[in-house]
Formats: structure tokens, sequence, C-alpha cells
């Protein structure tokens, strides 16, 4: 639906709002694995999907597991 859609939007506007106040000023191209992870585990204590953020980071969820073995 139209609404659902609207509502992607601006959850992904506050993510990215959040990671670049996070961030303060690098990309996320620059950071490494332990500061994504860090960053995303705080935007999941906010309250927002897993899937959302790690799509913003550029990396599935898998490879997310995967990185703590």
């Amino acid at each position: 639906s139209i609404a659902r859609v609207r509502e992607e939007i601006s959850e992904k506007q506050a993510i990215n709002k959040l990671m670049e106040k996070k961030i303060k000023g690098k990309k996320i191209v620059e950071l490494d694995e332990k500061e994504k992870r860090r960053l995303a585990q705080n935007l999941m204590g906010k309250g927002f999907p897993a899937g959302l953020i790690f799509e913003m980071l550029g990396r599935s969820e898998e490879e997310f597991a995967n990185d703590g073995q």
C-alpha cells in the first residue's frame, strides 16, 4: 500500500539521519566491521527493523551474522 511505502521512506530517512549523526562525517564504506556492527546494534536498539538497517549498510543479515564467527 501507499501508506506502507511512505512509512518505509520516512523510516529510511530517520535511519539515514541517525547513521550520519553517529558516524560524524565518515562514509558508510569507510567504517570497519566493528563500527558497522555497533551502528546496527544501536539502531536496532532504537526499534528500527534489522533488515532495513543491514540494507542501508550495504550488507545482508547473513553476512552480519557470520562476521562474529
